[in-house]
């Protein structure tokens, strides 16, 4: 039985004196000092959360080490560190989850008016993240006579007095803003983000720290008492009998940090998880410190001489022990995370289904439309072989074996299904196909935690078809003689089918996702057409499942076509497709459609020969992006919170600007660094014919195109026809640098920051 050995000697002096020097610089480095706090908030290490009173369901950047979370409605603000998950699973007061899946604790809890002398008597009001005033919500109970703006992203913080009157002009400058309240302010200081709120979050942060170097030295000390081997080592941990014999980890002097074995000496090394890897094996982590308490990957051995303590093959804590079902690793590609599974005779590994009483959950990712939507083969590298959740990723067991790939996550397409009777791990490799399904699901289950739900990934779409089809037996939905077309037979008996087998697994399934992708077919078609066709086919499906799978909620998330790029013929010619716009409508129609996201924010990938670039069907590299576009939408729409895209709602013409307004969930921004856009950031005026001289926002959902002359008929924005000024590249004709506020690292491309983009469209003047 593995013991800890603790010995003394007074060999071992230069080794404390070097620790204790180590953990005094340590205290030191963690003093306030104001470039420390500066340095921490540009790092991310400290975040603030607005309008929140806790972290709950909040999209936090990777490496965040502290929150404090403000609320002006209640004037509170609370301290919250990362923290294990607790037992149940379940949110409290004091303990909750973000939308990444981390757990948060709350420290300290303080009332932010008694906190701030000078929002105390309501002087200061604070509005953060923001750079100004501008559009900002400062509520006349303040009665505010200054404002401070703390913008984390510029590490920059402003402090702004009440005007007394507004300027001669009524326009704004880098200096004045006007708020949202009518109120307006001028700049009197500009510094580095060093207020209150950081000091007390640094002092928290501080105190914590020092209670861990307490804690250690007093480690140290009782290290200390006793006594060492013959070489001045101290045997941390040993198997056997007595000190010495088969030490696992032992602690030498003078040697690399004083450690031999798989140890990492810098506790300050994270994985995503906020861990402290102590320990590895084989390449893996074997312990793990979080800000609650140790964890460690348990042998076979352990488990079993743990015994089945709670019945039904589980330990108290849920972890499977009896023969045939066991603790693995969940995860890949960067998703850390283990489940309880069992093996299959046939090999295919599943989650166990009953957990401690409780059914797991499942979902049906149902992918439908034309090429895009997961059918085609391209000539790029597969992002992935196998979903981040290999395990928790089912795709139906139908793949052909000779000519055209079909079956599998990618479906039979317009041949009737050859259908298989098992479901089986989900695998793009198989098909040789990036599916944004398997990516959707795979991101939506990391919000999941606890008991992770499971999905299986169908894409029964049919290349090339539009929704009614011009023959008997094309189309979507229906031939041109009103008669079901077989995509749309297979796309029902796929549904049946995968219900059927994650129900005989021991799932419950609890929604059909119906991932919509589609126009291209149909550019030409009479958008209102369009729209009544989609709407009475979302009808006919939707009846369908009700009868078949009577109590399974249904929801849409429909995208919006990006248009080609650069083509020789009269086919596409750009994104100037009226039925673009008519799936916009379709999203507005009913409430269980949510519109994801217009697909010009999508490059475009390689012709299967994987040189001859593609002007239709986006990379296999932007369908991950694409999946976890809907994986937040899907997450939003779980939570019961709003997710749309901005889009023009109207334009008036003053002189030779066109101020247009859009709808949007926060705030615009103009950033033209996640497509390519031309210097119009995609705005065209009179279809092309009236030169664009500047763009720029003029309020936080308003922006302002000036023209070379007066313009007469119209603006379009991410909508008009390839000009003699396109080239041929990777990018759609039809693409623009507007989107809102909204942004989320990519968990499986790091560094690609994913946008909510906005819609494009086009408005008569």
């Amino acid at each position: 039985m593995a013991q800890i050995t603790l010995l003394k000697s007074s060999a071992l002096q230069y080794l404390m004196s070097q620790i204790t020097s180590a953990f005094n610089s340590e205290a030191s480095a963690r003093q306030i000092a104001d470039t420390g706090i500066q340095n921490d908030l540009r790092d991310g290490r400290t975040y603030y959360l607005t309008a929140s009173l806790t972290p709950s369901g909040a999209v936090l950047p990777t490496g965040v080490k502290a929150v404090i979370a403000g609320h002006n409605g209640s004037g509170t603000t609370s301290d919250w560190r990362p923290s294990g998950a607790p037992d149940d699973g379940i949110e409290t007061d004091t303990r909750v989850k973000d939308a990444n899946g981390n757990w948060w604790l709350r420290m300290t809890s303080a009332d932010a008016v008694a906190a701030n002398v000078e929002m105390r008597d309501g002087r200061e009001f604070v509005l953060m993240p923001a750079e100004s005033p501008s559009g900002g919500n400062v509520p006349a109970t303040y009665a505010a006579d200054t404002v401070t703006t703390v913008h984390f992203a510029s590490g920059l913080r402003r402090r702004w007095r009440r005007l007394g009157s507004p300027p001669e002009d009524g326009l704004e400058t880098d200096a004045i803003k006007l708020d949202a309240n009518g109120t307006w302010w001028q700049i009197t200081k500009e510094a580095g983000v060093s207020d209150e709120a950081a000091q007390r979050a640094a002092d928290v942060q501080n105190l914590q720290e020092q209670v861990d170097l307490k804690a250690a030295q007093q480690d140290l000390d009782r290290m200390l008492a006793a006594d060492t081997l013959l070489d001045h080592s101290i045997p941390l941990i040993t198997i056997g009998e007595k000190s010495g014999e088969q030490d696992v980890l032992r602690l030498v002097p003078g040697k690399n940090g004083g450690i031999l074995g798989n140890y990492v000496t810098d506790l300050h090394e994270t994985d995503p998880e906020d861990a402290y890897t102590i320990e590895w094996l084989n390449g893996a982590p074997l312990r793990k410190m979080y800000p609650d308490g140790l964890d460690f990957i348990p042998s076979a051995r352990f488990i079993a001489r743990l015994g089945d303590v709670a019945g039904g093959g589980e330990t108290a804590d849920g972890w499977a022990t009896v023969e045939g079902r066991f603790t693995a690793e969940a995860g890949q590609h960067g998703v850390l995370a283990v489940d309880r599974f069992i093996d299959r005779a046939d090999g295919v590994r599943l989650p166990v289904a009953v957990v401690n009483g409780v059914t797991r959950k499942a979902i049906i990712i149902s992918v439908y439309g034309q090429s895009n939507a997961d059918v085609t083969r391209m000539g790029d590298p597969l992002f992935w072989n196998t979903p981040p959740f290999p395990h928790h990723a089912f795709m139906l067991d139908d793949m052909n074996t000779g000519g055209n790939m079909r079956g599998g996550m990618m479906g039979w397409q317009g041949v009737a299904v050859q259908r298989g009777t098992r479901m089986i791990n989900a695998s793009e490799v198989a098909r040789f196909t990036q599916s944004y399904g398997s990516a959707a699901l795979s991101r939506l289950l990391m919000w999941d935690g606890g008991l992770r739900r499971v999905g299986l990934v169908r894409a029964s779409a049919w290349g090339g078809n539009k929704l009614i089809g011009n023959t008997e037996t094309t189309g979507i939905w229906k031939g041109n003689t009103g008669s079901y077309s077989q995509s749309w037979l297979n796309w029902t008996g796929d549904i049946q089918q995968s219900y059927d087998l994650l129900t005989a697994a021991g799932y419950e399934v609890e929604a059909v996702y119906i991932c919509f992708t589609h126009q291209e077919a149909d550019w030409q078609t009479d958008p209102a057409q369009y729209l009544a066709d989609f709407l009475a086919m979302k009808a006919d499906r939707e009846a369908i499942i009700t009868n078949d799978l009577p109590g399974i909620g249904v929801h849409w998330f429909v995208d919006q076509a990006s248009g080609s790029g650069l083509v020789g013929g009269q086919t596409y010619r750009g994104g100037a497709w009226p039925v673009r716009m008519a799936i916009a409508d379709a999203a507005k129609a009913a409430n269980n459609i949510t519109m994801v996201m217009p697909r010009y924010c999508m490059d475009f990938g390689l012709e299967i020969d994987g040189v001859t670039r593609e002007f239709i069907h986006h990379s296999y590299r932007a369908r991950v992006w694409q999946g976890e576009l809907f994986a937040a939408a899907m997450h939003e729409v779980e939570k019961g919170r709003e997710w749309r895209c901005p889009e023009m709602a109207s334009a008036t013409v003053s002189g030779n600007d066109v101020i247009v307004d859009f709808d949007s969930i926060h705030p615009l921004v103009i950033d033209p660094s996640f497509c390519r856009v031309r210097p119009d950031m995609g705005f065209t005026v009179d279809a092309g014919t009236t030169a664009i001289t500047d763009v720029r926002q003029t309020g936080q959902r308003q922006i302002t195109a000036t023209c070379a002359s007066v313009p007469t008929t119209s603006i379009a924005y991410a909508y008009r026809e390839q000009d003699a000024e396109d080239v041929s590249d990777e990018w759609p004709i039809s693409t623009g640098a507007i989107r809102d506020a909204w942004i989320m690292p990519s968990y499986f491309d790091p560094g690609k920051t994913l946008v909510r983009a906005a819609l494009g469209g086009i408005i008569n003047l």
